[in-house]
């Protein structure tokens, strides 16, 4: 995506000169070793003008996520005059150029186990189990709550 990268002056009174005109395509594919996303899923973006069409795909499976995109440089130049509203177009894809996922720390089994963690204070502080004995264990209260005093 470089091809797209804004230069640092910003009024121009000359053509600013772009990269070759051409068909410029890059795909990711980010496997992981357990499942990430409950539901696969697919979104798009495209964008185009006068000097650029750019299209964005992207899946996700429960283990994978792939990223493709594809830019075509329609032009070799942005006019003067046309270079506000050129570079108000790669602000808006701007965002798009780039990517963020998050991997949970934890495994589903896992999540459910630290949710019930967190709310086991309260239920031991109102003096409710916050498991049922299975029969294959035995569970020995450790604590009870405190009598009322005198």
């Amino acid at each position: 995506m470089a091809p797209l990268r804004l230069p640092d002056q910003t009024p121009r009174s000359q053509a600013m000169r772009l990269a070759m005109p051409g068909r410029y395509l890059h795909s990711a594919k980010f496997q992981f070793g357990e499942d990430l996303y409950g539901a696969p899923g697919n979104s798009r973006f495209d964008e185009s003008s006068e000097h650029f069409e750019l299209h964005m795909r992207y899946s996700n499976e429960a283990r994978q996520q792939t990223i493709a995109g594809e830019l075509r440089v329609l032009s070799d130049a942005v006019a003067a005059g046309q270079w506000s509203r050129f570079r108000d177009q790669l602000n808006k894809v701007a965002p798009r150029l780039s990517n963020s996922f998050s991997v949970p720390t934890l495994s589903p089994m896992q999540t459910a186990v630290h949710s019930r963690l967190l709310v086991m204070p309260k239920t031991l502080a109102a003096g409710r189990p916050s498991c049922a004995p299975s029969p294959r264990s035995r569970l020995t209260p450790l604590w009870r709550p405190a009598e009322p005093g005198p």
